[in-house]
């Protein structure tokens, strides 16, 4: 008995689906940068090192969201004074 090919509808669907995940997942990845590009500056400004580590932790969080651990890990890596 043959199976038959998902239909237009379904195919849409699906491709609505996996855009929909792609932009998630790219939201969270610049959420992550600019969080990690706020510490920088706020490092600059001569903030106080609890507030641009927990605007880096915050960042890490958004990279982890988005798959990138290992950006997630760059950002925790960064001097904090």
């Amino acid at each position: 008995m043959a199976v038959a090919p998902p239909g237009r509808a379904a195919l849409a669907e699906a491709g609505e689906r996996a855009v929909a995940v792609f932009c998630e997942l790219d939201d969270a990845y610049r959420e992550g940068q600019a969080l990690d590009e706020l510490a920088d500056t706020l490092r600059a400004a001569g903030r106080p090192p609890g507030e641009v580590r927990a605007m880096r932790e915050t960042s890490a969080a958004a990279y982890r969201r988005a798959g990138a651990d290992a950006e997630a890990e760059e950002a925790l890596g960064k001097a904090d004074e």
